[in-house]
């Protein structure tokens, strides 16, 4: 349930603040409704094709902090002819704008006319921002929402306590970096260094997740553009304070950092991680590897760096899981299945950083059958050291057939084929109501010092399409979890058969779970 003030208001309000059009909830009680001359002082801009804008706050507060001071100006086609410090008055519709995948509303103007437009030459002033932090007004840490939204409680639920600043600007004093850089210039940070901020820490200082702890404290910030957001890792600071605007995308709450220049850094020292496991004539090095879409499409750079992390990051294992390897065609959707150029590039170049002559092992899928991007035809697949590992001589499996296991004269348990998918045609790996499929796992056998090691290299389903945290649904619901749960359950009855016939047989599950390590 959504609340928002219960005052009745006529087809067309004036004389009408930002406050009262925000009003106390996610909601204004004005939607639909025409508002004529709203006072502000432009705050922001925003230049997207079809969505320009920008953002204005009160030039006065109304003292109550349930009710945001400011609010975004959509002008959609035109280019705001304003800037930074501007003071307007505005009128137009009051919207809100509905996010995809299950976001919360916005509360927006959609423009009619800016009424006036008063510039000081030479001088912006912009209204406080306000500060996030104890010093000020801290972010809730006990909950995102506690109670279905049933009551605006900025106070208490984190999802409220944005809602109460929505298109306002805020200062993020001393910032810590517990999130590195994303390709879309995005940030997670705790204010003041973290001081205050209660539960675990990982040792880079970052934040923990936990079960039942989503850690509704933390700060997403973005930096626009993206091209001009600094590339910063866990433990990174910020100098001073950084100054944005509270917007929403991507099911969540985020802090708009406009002005590069304005984000002093102090850079963490830190050395690139390498594994201190090291193979030894008795010990089996392992390693799983989410290589990210590769393709034979891709430039030599790319396989030159999975080749040096492979070597040098992970001390060239005897065997590494790989899970996204794509097609030779990469993401071109022209039926191309096979992988060998992909697979033979990154053995190459493997072998030229100085790392072993791996042999590969994988099974094509069928076309476009195991989801991720179209046309890409992900799939999991193996790198062997044949100087160190032997793989029984038996038929790979294909993309439909499923791995059976066979018992030996000497009642050892084996698989009938060497890699096998293990029940590709289950309906936790196929069509799953209205989504497609999904990647298959892969069963491998090998032989180490004389004795056998299974494999099981999964991908399980992605959490792609789960409520967001900070979403119109509360608690979220993990849609994508009953299938997650239907594909180990699979895995598990598999290798509870394989154990029955071979109780000693040393095995390795691994890959991308998609899943966190307390969730069943």
């Amino acid at each position: 349930m959504f609340l928002a003030s219960a005052a009745l208001w006529s087809p067309t309000a004036s004389g009408i603040s930002i406050g009262t059009i925000q009003g106390p909830g996610h909601r204004s009680a004005l939607e639909g409704r025409r508002v004529l001359e709203v006072p502000g002082v432009v705050t922001g801009i925003r230049e997207a094709a079809g969505r320009h804008g920008f953002w204005m706050e009160a030039p006065e507060e109304d003292g109550d902090p349930a009710t945001s001071e400011g609010i975004f100006v959509r002008t959609g086609e035109l280019p705001p002819q304003v800037a930074s410090g501007d003071r307007v008055t505005v009128t137009g519709t009051v919207r809100e704008a509905e996010p995809r995948g299950g976001g919360l509303p916005i509360t927006i103007l959609e423009v009619e006319a800016l009424v006036d437009i008063r510039r000081r030459e030479g001088e912006t002033t912009l209204p406080p921002p306000v500060v996030l932090g104890p010093a000020d007004r801290s972010i809730p840490a006990g909950a995102i929402d506690d109670d279905g939204m049933e009551s605006f409680d900025p106070a208490t639920d984190a999802l409220d306590f944005w809602e109460a600043l929505e298109g306002m600007r805020v200062r993020i004093p001393e910032a810590l970096v517990i999130g590195a850089t994303t390709g879309y210039g995005g940030l997670s940070l705790l204010p003041e260094g973290g001081r205050d901020v209660e539960g675990p820490r990982t040792f880079r200082d970052g934040l923990l997740l936990e079960s039942g702890d989503p850690n509704p404290e933390r700060i997403q910030a973005v930096v626009d553009p993206a091209s001009e957001a600094p590339l910063l890792g866990t433990g990174d600071r910020f100098r001073g304070s950084a100054t944005g605007i509270v917007t929403y995308a991507f099911g969540t709450y985020q802090v708009r950092l406009v002005r590069k220049e304005t984000l002093r850094i102090l850079r963490t020292e830190r050395k690139r991680d390498t594994t201190e496991l090291l193979r030894k004539d008795d010990r089996l090095t392992v390693a799983t590897y989410n290589v990210l879409n590769l393709s034979a499409a891709d430039g030599e750079e790319r396989f030159r760096r999975l080749a040096s992390s492979v070597v040098r990051d992970l001390g060239a294992p005897d065997v590494v899981a790989l899970q996204e390897i794509q097609d030779d065609s990469g993401p071109a959707d022209d039926g191309t299945v096979r992988a060998e150029q992909t697979l033979d590039r990154l053995v190459a170049a493997i072998r030229d950083t100085g790392g072993p002559s791996y042999r590969w092992l994988q099974i094509d899928p069928v076309d476009n059958a195991d989801g991720g991007q179209p046309g890409g035809n992900i799939r999991v697949a193996y790198l062997v050291d044949p100087s160190r590992m032997e793989v029984p001589d038996r038929p790979p499996g294909d993309a439909r057939r499923a791995v059976e296991l066979e018992e030996a004269r000497d009642g050892t348990v084996h698989l009938d084929h060497n890699p096998g998918r293990i029940e590709p045609g289950h309906r936790c790996f196929g069509a799953w109501e209205s989504e497609g499929g999904s990647r298959k796992p892969l069963a491998l056998e090998t032989r180490f010092r004389g004795s056998p090691v299974f494999f099981v290299n999964l991908h399980l389903t992605s959490k792609g399409g789960d409520d967001p945290l900070f979403g119109l649904v509360q608690p979220p619901v993990r849609h994508t979890e009953p299938r997650r749960l239907c594909q180990a359950r699979v895995v598990a009855d598999f290798l509870e058969g394989l154990l029955r016939g071979e109780p000693d047989a040393r095995v390795v599950v691994l890959g991308d779970f998609n899943e966190f390590e307390f969730r069943p």
